[in-house]
This record gives structure tokens, C-alpha cells and sequence, in this order.
């Protein structure tokens, strides 16, 4: 029997699981990026971090992947940008590891842009970040997050170096 898989809208009673598989991405992602006490406080905060997304859930809308009845990757945004010119925000999207280059956060990116042309948005801002490790020639190795938004359309407008954590915040744009 072949297997099911499906992008649907992200209802309030998906939140525990979005954030699980938010969860995970970051243990597999940002191993060895972030300090390891900050991904075990994620761990230790989770409820609390359920709680603050059930209380926010109006403001934000979201799509799932779920493969035979299993959430394994989300989206989630807000319609409205922290810069001046974007109208939504990509807040999260994550891809379960055992899931990834299977075209899941694709079909995840595009529905959330469609959502986003049906709700008369024209730019949608996305905020990612990297480990800034210079290779050999002093050139930080940018993540693979950067090189997935770029082929789906993305402009990278502004790095800053000036997280806390010591990773490279980007900003990108997308035209809708």
C-alpha cells in the first residue's frame, strides 16, 4: 500500500506536534552551532513554548506535511514583516531529518506563498542564520537554509553578525 502524503493547512490542535518537529530540526541543525545548554533549555521550555504559540495561534497561519497521518514538516508565518516594505513573515519552517531532500519543504514554502498571494500580500520576509566558520580561505560557509530560499526565489538583502550566539543573521526577501 503506498504511503500517504499530504500539505494541509496548520489547524491550532497541530501546535504540540509543529513544535516537535520544530524541535528536532534544531537538535539535528544546530548541533554543535548553539551551546548545547541552550538546545537542552528548548527541551526543558517546550510547554511553555506550546503555551505562548496557542496564545499567539490568531496572528499566525501555517501549512503541515504529514506522511501517512505523522506530522514530519511545517510552516508558519505572520501577516505581517518587521521591515518597512513586507506585509508577512516567515516565522518557522522545518523539515523532519529522515524527511528532508524529498521536496516536502518546497511543497511547504510554495503553499505558504500561495497563501500569502490569496491574502493580497507582495513580500514576505524570511530570517534565517548560519554558523559563521570561515573555510580555508577566511570565506564563512554559508548554511544550506540560505541556498534552499534562493531557489525558491528569495533575494538575500542583509547579514549581521551580531547574534548573541555567534551565528549570521539573514535577512531575505520574497516577492509574492
Amino acid at each position: 500500500m503506498k504511503k500517504k502524503n499530504i500539505i494541509r493547512p496548520a489547524r491550532f490542535e497541530d501546535i504540540a506536534e509543529i513544535l516537535k518537529v520544530n524541535q528536532a530540526a534544531w537538535d539535528i541543525s544546530y548541533k554543535g552551532y548553539v551551546p548545547d545548554e541552550i538546545l537542552e533549555e528548548r527541551h526543558k521550555t517546550f510547554d511553555n513554548r506550546v503555551q505562548k504559540w496557542q496564545l499567539n495561534w490568531a496572528e499566525k497561519m501555517g501549512f503541515i506535511a504529514e506522511y501517512d497521518g505523522k506530522i514530519v514538516g511545517e510552516i508558519t508565518g505572520t501577516l505581517y514583516g518587521q521591515t518597512a516594505d513586507c506585509d508577512c513573515i516567515l516565522n518557522t519552517l522545518y523539515v523532519l531529518p529522515d524527511y528532508q531532500k524529498k521536496g516536502i519543504g518546497k511543497k511547504l514554502f510554495l503553499a505558504f506563498i500561495k497563501e500569502m498571494k490569496n491574502r493580497y500580500r507582495h513580500k514576505v520576509e524570511i530570517h534565517t542564520m548560519y554558523k559563521g566558520i570561515p573555510d580555508k580561505n577566511g570565506v564563512a560557509k554559508r548554511g544550506p537554509s540560505i541556498g534552499f530560499y534562493q531557489k525558491m526565489g528569495c533575494i538575500l538583502t542583509e547579514t549581521y553578525d551580531t547574534h548573541p550566539l555567534g551565528m549570521i543573521d539573514v535577512l531575505m526577501i520574497r516577492e509574492i
